[in-house]
């Protein structure tokens, strides 16, 4: 007589799923390659808006280059309000931003924001205030104007003999040198960043501190200032561009500002500084 016998499964069945230390195995690995492969593609991701971002200040600088040339090498000023060196200034109602003017040559006012902060969408807080053929002439003192994250530097644009007037390219000692275009930081949305001034955002004393606005774009942008030069061309400079901290003292301001590299860099010698450091 046959004797029944129990159902047991083979070996192959038996072998058809994973064991708990298995799974953990599995879920140890795929961690471990996360955390090596999410910094590379956060990595990539900064680079591509660095990309963005130097694209779009090399458009800016080439419109100002443009500008110039129409107006007999004078520049845009950071804010068109006086028009001659010692001149009346002009009524506020009519001034006109650095942006609106070379817009023109541009053709794209969302240029002005730098790939780590675009251009705002419209929205409820942020109604854009430009059209498309002029925005010089559709507003002069409106939000894409004040809000925007690419800016010019204050101090190349502008001339000052207790006044200020717009520059002409004939007074840069070196185009190719003078930062005129960098990314900023304004922290807040409606802080209105119309320019920035190397004095006064290189000397980095607290870094936590959001209104070193030209220093916290860099910090996003990889610790790199991403610039547009006074010839029209464009760079990112990785190191040697802000003192932070402890070497944030007036005295070592005052010498890193001499060196040609700094100097040049930042425009000091246009307000006859350091005019041969």
């Amino acid at each position: 007589m046959t004797q029944s016998r129990i159902w047991e499964p083979s070996a192959a069945r038996r072998r058809g799923a994973f064991t708990l230390i298995e799974l953990l195995v599995v879920i140890a690995i795929i961690a471990i390659l996360a955390a090596i492969l999410f910094p590379v593609f956060a990595q990539a991701k900064r680079a591509a808006k660095q990309s963005v971002t130097l694209s779009n200040i090399k458009q800016v600088a080439l419109g100002a280059r443009m500008y110039a040339g129409d107006y007999d090498d004078t520049g845009a000023m950071t804010v068109q309000a006086i028009m001659v060196p010692g001149g009346p200034w002009l009524p506020q109602d009519t001034w006109v931003a650095h942006l609106q003017m070379i817009y023109p040559y541009t053709k794209n006012a969302a240029i002005h924001w730098h790939g780590m902060s675009p251009k705002p969408s419209k929205s409820a807080s942020f109604q854009e205030q430009y059209t498309a053929v002029n925005p010089a002439v559709s507003e002069t003192w409106g939000t894409w104007t004040q809000l925007t994250t690419i800016a010019p530097n204050a101090v190349g644009t502008n001339g000052w003999n207790g006044d200020i007037y717009p520059r002409r390219e004939s007074d840069y000692v070196d185009p190719a040198a003078l930062v005129m275009y960098a990314p900023i930081d304004t922290g807040a949305s409606g802080m209105g960043a119309l320019d920035w001034n190397p004095y006064y955002e290189t000397c980095v004393d607290d870094p936590t501190q959001l209104w070193f606005w030209l220093y916290q774009a860099s910090v996003k942008h990889a610790n790199s200032v991403v610039s547009g030069f006074a010839d029209g061309h464009a760079k990112v400079k990785k190191t040697g561009t802000f003192l932070v901290g402890s070497n944030c003292t007036t005295a070592n301001w005052d010498a890193w500002i001499r060196t040609p590299d700094t100097n040049r860099y930042y425009g000091f010698y246009l307000d006859g500084i350091a005019e041969t450091p």
